[in-house]
């Protein structure tokens, strides 16, 4: 009997112990900080643009070779000027506003696109959008 009653008071204690313990760990509630909801996942993108603004000379033989080729730089976005030389005939191409070239998914992804436009001579921006 007394074994029984020394088990029994010694699990109460244990008990007793533990709750003691777990309410001076855990703030009361009227403290307790309530965590900030997940922020929604944003998907953002780069437009990559780019621009020529210096004039770029194109030296051509003939004046069916000089239109095919100011006609072929219209369509990618440059502004020509046929001009005569001595040499035959001259494209003078610009392109002085930004253009869209490109988008990425990444940051990376526009800078390393960012970077081979810069080495063909363009300048180049990055801009980041939604």
């Amino acid at each position: 009997m007394k074994l029984l009653v020394v088990r029994k008071s010694l699990a109460l204690g244990i008990l007793m112990a533990g709750l003691l313990v777990a309410s001076l760990g855990a703030p009361s509630p009227a403290y307790a900080q309530k965590k900030a909801p997940p922020k929604p996942h944003v998907v953002q993108k780069f437009r990559i643009q780019i621009r020529h603004p210096r004039p770029v000379l194109h030296h051509v033989p003939s004046s069916e070779a000089a239109h095919r080729l100011a006609h072929h730089l219209n369509r990618q976005g440059w502004i020509t000027h046929i001009k005569r030389d001595h040499k035959g005939h001259v494209v003078v191409a610009k392109m002085p506003r930004w253009r869209n070239q490109s988008i990425a998914h990444n940051r990376g992804a526009a800078a390393g696109v960012a970077h081979l436009l810069r080495s063909q001579g363009f300048e180049v921006r990055i801009i980041p959008f939604h």
